[in-house]
């Protein structure tokens, strides 16, 4: 089966890639987004203008290191190996560096590897002129329940209404996590969790579920899909310094009940 990899550089696409690995499972190419040389130029500038000289030079630690051939487990511990263009090369020998996942470049060269599924690590909202693309379809493996929880920071917008939390994996559409669900899993709060650990609880069952998902379309050429209703959930955006810290009080509060801490 024709897989293609679209990551923007995260650990949440590190994840499902060290995963598809471990099944012996690998990309016929993967699509990196670079990100405007503009938002470096500023973000450079904004570290100068607040004195973050130790932050400018990792910057300039991770562009030498970039152009190394060579990615090993003894790489400087400040300096994510997902964040170096060569680390993707364990995965896929191709490597196809794009501007806009939704440009007209991407597209093209989209079209020419023919993919059947699409598999995203970490990207910005697909268009229609990519999602009709595959085969099959795009792939999305959310951090949250759909349809309840659309959108961003649902671990803790989840734990702040006191809901359940865990990971759906469903195609994309044109609209922000509405397409069919395939699989999805509730994530359980153990004794000593953070936010902080959740969310890596989350990425590692996104890679999981993604990988079991893959493999029954393999296996079977298709998989059941439950469509959502708009109308059953809401859309959540970046939740704010003042109820994220609520928030983790409320967790504590939930173990204590969970555990009697």
């Amino acid at each position: 089966m024709n897989l293609t990899f679209f990551t923007n550089k995260c650990s949440h696409g590190a994840q499902i890639l060290k995963e598809f690995k471990q099944h012996g499972i690998f990309f016929n190419a993967i699509f990196i987004e670079k990100p405007k040389s503009s938002s470096k130029i500023k973000k450079i500038r904004a570290f100068i203008s607040n004195g973050k000289f130790i932050e400018l030079i990792l910057i300039i630690i991770k562009y030498i290191k970039s152009r190394l051939t060579l990615i090993t487990d003894s790489d400087f511990d400040n300096l994510k190996q997902y964040d170096i263009d060569n680390y993707y090369l364990q995965y896929s020998k191709n490597l196809i560096f794009v501007d806009n996942f939704n440009g007209i470049e991407c597209e093209k060269k989209l079209h020419n590897i023919k993919p059947d599924i699409i598999i995203l690590g970490g990207s910005r909202i697909i268009k229609e002129n990519i999602i009709n693309i595959p085969k099959i379809g795009i792939l999305n493996a959310h951090p949250g329940l759909l349809p309840k929880y659309r959108g961003v920071d649902i671990i803790p917008w989840a734990i702040h209404n006191g809901d359940d939390i865990g990971v759906t994996v469903h195609f994309i559409d044109k609209e922000v996590d509405t397409g069919d669900i395939i699989v999805q899993k509730i994530i359980e709060i153990e004794k000593y969790d953070t936010i902080k650990t959740l969310k890596s609880k989350a990425e590692l069952l996104a890679a999981q579920l993604m990988v079991q998902v893959v493999l029954e379309i393999e296996k079977n050429g298709n998989v059941n899909r439950i469509p959502q209703l708009k109308s059953n959930g809401r859309q959540y955006y970046a939740m704010s310094t003042e109820i994220l810290k609520n928030t983790e009080k409320i967790l504590e509060g939930k173990k204590n009940e969970l555990y009697n801490i």
